[in-house]
């Protein structure tokens, strides 16, 4: 099963009267994606992938994930009837979480992450069939889900 998560109210409106969209920008992002492009350029796949996907969480780590953030937080289901598996792809975020989160700080660290990181990005068939189990898997979906397929399963307090 997967799930998306909101902070915003406006955007958790919108998912829920539209659906997911691929238009919505996460801001939370912004400076992940920059040090990307930065370090691998624009035409570097994982660059590509990661412009306006909807990021899913696997129900296995959405327990943690959440343990790890405030109620403020809208959490959203995901059917999975309403997913194009071709469009899902994932990366194993821990190698960027260490160049974000400033664990790493020299340049030549930070290369070596975000190698990694580019390194394990697969389709989820690709993921699944390789007996991989990525530290924080994160999952990027690029495709739009349809109304039906998307449930308000929590809402802030």
């Amino acid at each position: 099963m997967f799930y998306h998560l909101t902070q915003n109210q406006e955007t958790a409106f919108n998912i829920y009267e539209n659906g997911l969209k691929r238009i919505q920008s996460n801001l939370g992002t912004k400076d992940a994606n920059q040090i990307l492009v930065d370090v691998l350029g624009n035409n570097n796949p994982v660059v590509k992938v990661r412009q306006n996907p909807i990021y899913l969480y696997f129900d296995e780590k959405l327990k943690s994930i959440l343990e790890q953030i405030d109620r403020s937080v809208y959490v959203f289901f995901v059917d999975e009837k309403g997913l194009d598996f071709n469009k899902l792809y994932v990366l194993d975020q821990f190698y960027l979480n260490r160049v974000v989160e400033k664990e790493v700080t020299a340049q030549q660290d930070i290369n070596d992450c975000i190698s990694k990181y580019s390194k394990t990005l697969k389709t989820v068939k690709e993921y699944g069939e390789s007996g991989l189990e990525y530290k924080y898997p994160e999952f990027l979906y690029l495709g739009d889900i349809p109304t039906e397929f998307v449930k308000l399963v929590r809402s802030p307090i």
